[in-house]
C-alpha cells in the first residue's frame, strides 16, 4: 500500500516559525549563567536502576536541594535533565558596584552547593543510595531570550523561558574541567567581579585559583578558568590529575585539650534579642558565643577548631548570609555540630524538605519563652 508524500511550501514554514515551539522576543540579554551536573551519574544508577524507590530519592536529594540553594539565593532554575540543573541570576545584566551582591550571590550561590555536598551524601548514605558528587560552573556573557511552547497530548499548552546562545554552551564546556565538588568560573564572570568589588574585599572572602585554559577558536586567546574557594571553608577536593586542592584552613586541629563545658554559637541580628538568650544561656553555664553578623560568626567557627562548638542556634532571616545558607557552610566544616533555627517565620515544613536532617524538633518558633529554650537546649545537646 502506497503513501502519499505531503510536500511542505514556505507558506507553511513561515507559520511553523511564527506559532512553532519557540519564539524568541526583543533583544538579548547579558546574564550569569551556571551548571550544576552530577559527576559520572550513568555509572552510579546503573547500581540501583532496578529500584525505583533508590532511583527517586537519588534524583530527588539532588535536584530538591540544588534548587532550593538556587531560589534561596535569587536565581531562576532554567531547567533541569535528571542530573544536572541550569539557572541563571536576571539581575546580573547591570554591571555596576552598586549591584555587585547580586554578582556576589551567585559566587555564594555555587559555594554553598559546593558545602552541601557532605550533607548531602551523609543523607545518601542513610538511605543507601550512591554518593553524588558535582561541579559547579559559572560563566557570564550575552543571550537570546525565547519562550518555549510545550503542547501535550490532552491539548494544554505550557510556555516556559528559555536561553540560547554560545555562553550556554560554554558554561557546559567548562563545567568538565571544573575539580569534583568545586565551582568553577569563567574568565568574563572574574574580571567583571574584580571591576565592580575591591581587591581587599574579595581577598578576605574568596580565593581565586586559575586551573585551566579553554581553547575557543583559532586567533582568539585561551579562555581562562578559575577555582573558586571560600576562606572559611574546610573543603579538600582533587581535580582530575588528583592534584589536592588544600584546605585553605589547614588540616584539623586537635580538639582534647577543649573543656567538657558546651559551647554555643548564638547568631541573630536582633542585638536585643541577642542579649536575652546569651544572657539566659549564660546563666545555665553554658559558654555562649554570640554574633549579630552572620558573616563573622562564620570566620569565628572556621577559625576554631572541629567539634568547639556544641551547638549552633541560628535565626533564619537575616542580611548578607540567612540562616539556610550558613547551616550549609558551618555543617561543610563540623558535620556533626548540633543546630537550632529559632524564627518568628511559619518555616517548619520547609526547612525539614530542604535541610538534610533538620527535623520538626530542630525548629523553635519565635517569640521564644526562655523556660522553653533552655530545655531545647537541653534536650538537644543530651541527644
Amino acid at each position: 500500500m502506497s503513501k502519499s508524500i505531503r510536500t511542505i511550501s514556505l507558506e507553511d514554514i513561515d507559520r511553523y516559525q511564527k506559532d512553532g515551539l519557540i519564539s524568541f522576543e526583543g533583544k538579548p540579554h547579558n546574564f550569569c549563567i551556571c551548571l550544576v551536573d552530577i559527576v559520572k551519574s550513568t555509572n552510579k544508577i546503573s547500581k540501583i536502576y532496578k529500584d525505583s524507590i533508590k532511583l527517586r530519592n537519588y534524583y530527588s536529594l539532588f535536584l530538591n536541594t540544588m534548587g532550593k540553594i538556587i531560589i534561596n539565593y535569587h536565581g531562576n532554575i532554567l531547567k533541569n535533565n535528571g542530573d544536572s540543573i541550569i539557572f541563571y541570576f536576571p539581575k546580573t545584566t547591570d554591571i555596576s558596584p552598586d549591584n555587585k551582591s547580586s554578582f556576589i550571590d551567585a559566587i555564594e550561590c555555587g559555594l554553598t552547593m559546593a558545602s552541601a555536598r557532605c550533607i548531602i551524601n551523609r543523607k545518601a548514605h542513610e538511605e543507601k543510595i550512591p554518593p553524588i558528587y558535582y561541579r559547579i560552573s559559572t560563566v557570564y556573557g550575552k543571550v537570546e531570550t525565547a519562550k518555549s511552547l510545550f503542547i501535550n497530548s490532552n491539548d494544554s499548552n505550557v510556555k516556559t523561558i528559555d536561553l540560547f546562545g554560545h555562553v550556554m554552551n560554554l558554561c557546559a564546556k567548562i563545567n568538565n574541567i571544573a575539580p569534583d565538588n568545586c565551582m568553577v568560573i569563567g574568565e568574563d564572570f572574574y574580571n567583571i567581579i574584580l571591576s565592580i568589588t575591591s581587591k581587599d574585599e574579595l581577598s578576605s572572602e574568596y580565593v581565586f585559583q586559575e586551573i585551566g585554559k579553554y581553547h575557543i577558536e583559532p586567533n582568539q586567546e585561551d579562555y581562562k578558568i578559575y577555582c573558586v574557594l571560600s576562606r572559611y571553608n574546610r573543603v579538600i577536593t582533587k581535580n582530575k590529575d588528583s592534584n589536592t586542592i588544600k584546605s585553605l584552613e589547614g588540616d584539623k586541629k586537635d580538639s582534647s585539650d577543649i573543656s567538657k563545658q558546651y559551647r554555643i554559637l548564638l547568631v541573630d541580628d536582633d542585638v536585643d534579642i541577642l542579649f536575652t538568650y546569651k544572657l539566659a544561656l549564660d546563666s545555665e553555664n553554658y559558654n555562649v558565643d554570640a554574633f549579630s553578623d552572620p558573616l563573622i560568626a562564620l570566620k569565628s567557627f572556621a577559625e576554631h577548631p572541629v567539634s568547639y562548638y556544641d551547638l549552633v542556634i541560628l535565626d533564619i532571616r537575616m542580611p548578607s548570609l540567612n540562616g539556610i545558607q550558613l547551616f550549609y557552610r558551618l555543617k561543610s566544616i563540623d558535620m556533626d555540630v548540633k543546630i537550632l533555627f529559632a524564627s518568628a517565620l511559619d518555616a517548619a515544613e520547609e526547612l525539614t524538605s530542604i535541610l538534610p536532617g533538620i527535623k520538626f524538633e530542630d525548629l523553635i518558633r519565635k517569640p521564644i519563652n526562655i523556660d522553653h529554650l533552655i530545655y531545647k537546649v537541653k534536650s538537644t545537646l543530651d541527644k
